[in-house]
C-alpha cells in the first residue's frame, strides 16, 4: 500500500463496512447507486472510494452487478474481466485520438498562419 490509508476517511470506512458485512463475493454485488443510498453518499463518491480502496490493496471487485468484496479466485477473475471490457475500448479510443493529434500537429507544421479545420484533418 502506498500513500495514506483511505480507511482514515469516515466515508471510506462506511463503504468498506457495508461491503464486508453484506456484499462478500460477486454473487452479493451491490450497485453503486444502491450503496450510495445505504451510506448517505452520492454515486460518484462511492465509485471513487471503491477505486481508492482497491488501489490501496483492499480486495474490492466490480462487475456489471456492482461492487463486492473479493473472496475467491473467481471473484478476482470476474472483476479483472469486467475491467478489461472497459479498458480495451478506452485504449482503442486513445489510440485514435493520438493519431488525430499527430495529423493535427503535421498540419500545424505545414501552415504557420492558420489552424487546420476538422475537415482538413479527416482528409489526411
Amino acid at each position: 500500500m502506498s500513500g495514506p490509508d483511505p480507511l482514515q476517511d469516515e466515508r471510506a470506512q462506511t463503504v468498506w463496512a457495508y461491503l464486508q458485512r453484506f456484499h462478500r463475493g460477486q454473487h452479493r454485488a451491490v450497485k453503486s447507486v444502491a450503496l450510495a443510498k445505504l451510506t448517505g453518499l452520492n454515486d460518484r463518491q462511492v465509485r471513487r472510494i471503491a477505486s481508492d480502496l482497491t488501489l490501496a490493496d483492499y480486495p474490492i471487485g466490480s462487475s456489471g452487478d456492482g461492487f463486492f468484496l473479493c473472496e475467491t479466485a473467481g471473484d478476482f477473475r470476474a472483476s479483472i474481466d469486467w475491467l478489461d471490457q472497459h479498458v480495451f475500448p478506452t485504449l482503442k479510443r486513445r489510440r485514435v485520438l493520438e493519431g488525430q493529434l499527430e495529423r493535427l500537429e503535421e498540419l500545424q507544421g505545414q501552415a504557420s498562419f492558420e489552424e487546420p479545420t476538422v475537415e482538413q484533418m479527416t482528409l489526411l
